[in-house]
This record gives structure tokens, C-alpha cells and sequence, in this order.
């Protein structure tokens, strides 16, 4: 009988399978012996989705509790985070050398003087250690809370000195609000070095207003892109947010409010005339309005 090259093809390719399959026999049989098995158990849908929301995608013993306490109570014990035993994923944390340090000894870390700076190593504990609490922390809505805000707060770590800011910010400004007050998450945020970094905030001074963390704090942070507000009440703002910048030298990274670069002008907040804002209030004062108008 003649093969066609079509059909030698196939024959070949059948042969190959089989042994491949057959090859993979023995290994089927060992880890099947071998593996623990845990059924599934089954949810209703909307316990399935509440759960899947909560988790990074939920364990064993997560599922266990879930079923176990009920929806209700599982969040009510997710909500008081501070009282859940992390102390087997902080373990796998404890080798990282960046995460609880000042915004001053992570550039003492990364400046290598003549070879210029390292600007790998705090982002990448900070990526490691963020994908760590995601798969091992019993704290998962909190965890997945930090996603959201982090993503809400969103800073491009590569900008400048961002790639070491970005963790005093991760740690001061979205951990430590993560499940608070939203005022005062918005407040840590508008005094993080890193965002006055990544927004150009630090280069907003009197004599030459920048706009850019001003129209995003509006925009993006609170009220959003209909919000009522028009372009002079974002030159407004920007304003009122001169002078909030970021300390160098001996106190880098520090926030700092530079009463020499601040506009004391009379400033408007949506139409209405404040010679009171004349002062670091005025930016307090103005980011106040953006929460009740």
C-alpha cells in the first residue's frame, strides 16, 4: 500500500500521541496515589460571586469558613482585618529588606554613588510582596481593598523617584486607609510624596501654576469627569495647591509645604470669592469642598 505525505503525516503524528500518552501512565497512577483531594463544595451563585469578590480567589480553609459562618459573618470577620492572625504570610514577607523603611533609607539603598542609582530593587520587593499578600493573606478583602485603591491612586512607579516613594505611599497612604475613613485616605494621599511626585505637584509654585495633580484630584480622585466643575475651578485648585511639594537633601522624600511658592491670593471655589484661603488651608479647604459639592 502507498502513503500519501498527508497520510504519512498523520500516522506519524498518531504514533508520536500514543506514546506520549503512554509515557505519562506512570506519572498519572504516582500523583494520583499521592495528592491530597479536596472536593469542591457547591455555592449558590450569589454567595459564589460575593466570595470570589472578597478573595484573590478563595483556599480551602476560606471556603470552609465561608460555608461554615455564612456570608454575613465572613465579612464582618474580613472587616475586622487587625484581628486576623497573618503571622504565616508576614513570615514569608520577613526576607524583604524595603518594605518598612522611610522614603530617606530607601535612596540610601538604591543610590549606588558612581554607578548611579538601583532603580530594581525596592519596586521589585514591592511587586513580590504585594503578589505574596494577594495568594497568602488570610486578610483578603483588605487585600483586594489595597488593589482597589492602588489602582484608584494609581502612581507610575518608574517616574522619577517614584520607584522608591511608591512604598512609603503603598504602606502610609493605601495599607493604612485601605478600610477607613475615604477623606482621609484622599488627605494621605494629596501629602504623599509620591503623588505630588507622579503628578508634578512639586514644580507647582506660584509664579507658574501646574495643573496636573489638581485637574486628577478632581477628576479622577473624587469627583469625577462630570463633576460640575469647569477649567478655572481646576486653575482655582491648582492654586490653592502651590507650594505642597517634596523635600530634598537630608529630608528626601518628605512632604513639605513651601510658603514661599504658595499663591496667598484671593482664590474662588466654584464661583464663590474665600479671602481666607490664603494659607496651606486654602488647599485643605478647597480638596474639603470637592467631597460636599
Amino acid at each position: 500500500m502507498t502513503l500519501s505525505r498527508r497520510d504519512f503525516l498523520k500516522l506519524g503524528a498518531l504514533i508520536s500521541a500514543s506514546t506520549a500518552l503512554a509515557s505519562c501512565a506512570p506519572v498519572y497512577r504516582k500523583l494520583s496515589g499521592d495528592l491530597p483531594v479536596t472536593a469542591w463544595t457547591l455555592f449558590n451563585a450569589h454567595d459564589f460571586m460575593a466570595l470570589n469578590r472578597i478573595t484573590f480567589g478563595a483556599r480551602t480553609e476560606e471556603r470552609s469558613r465561608f460555608l461554615e459562618v455564612g456570608l454575613a459573618n465572613y465579612i464582618e470577620e474580613q472587616l475586622d482585618f487587625e484581628n486576623i492572625d497573618d503571622f504565616a504570610c508576614d513570615l514569608r514577607l520577613a526576607t524583604f529588606n524595603t518594605l518598612d523603611k522611610d522614603a530617606n533609607e530607601l535612596e540610601a539603598i538604591s543610590n549606588k554613588l558612581f554607578n548611579g542609582y538601583d532603580r530594581k530593587t525596592v519596586p521589585d520587593e514591592l511587586r513580590q510582596a504585594t503578589l505574596i499578600r494577594q495568594i497568602y493573606s488570610k486578610r483578603q478583602l483588605y487585600e483586594t481593598m489595597v488593589e482597589f485603591w492602588s489602582d484608584h491612586f494609581n502612581i507610575f512607579i518608574a517616574k522619577d523617584n517614584c520607584f522608591f516613594l511608591k512604598t512609603v505611599d503603598d504602606r502610609e497612604v493605601i495599607r493604612k486607609h485601605a478600610l477607613g475613613s475615604f477623606h482621609d485616605l484622599v488627605s494621605a494621599s494629596a501629602h504623599s510624596p509620591a503623588m505630588l511626585t507622579y503628578l508634578d505637584n512639586q514644580v507647582n509654585r506660584k509664579r507658574k501654576p501646574n495643573e496636573n495633580y489638581a485637574r486628577e484630584l478632581m477628576e479622577l480622585h473624587t469627583l469625577g469627569v462630570n463633576g460640575g466643575y469647569t477649567q478655572d475651578d481646576v486653575m482655582e485648585f491648582a492654586r490653592c495647591l502651590t507650594g505642597w511639594t517634596v523635600k530634598e537633601h537630608f529630608w528626601l522624600g518628605e512632604f513639605e509645604f513651601n510658603e514661599k511658592q504658595h499663591d496667598r491670593g484671593v482664590k474662588k471655589s466654584f464661583g464663590s470669592n474665600d479671602s481666607a484661603r490664603r494659607s496651606k488651608r486654602s488647599g485643605t479647604s478647597y480638596r474639603n469642598v470637592s467631597f460636599t459639592s
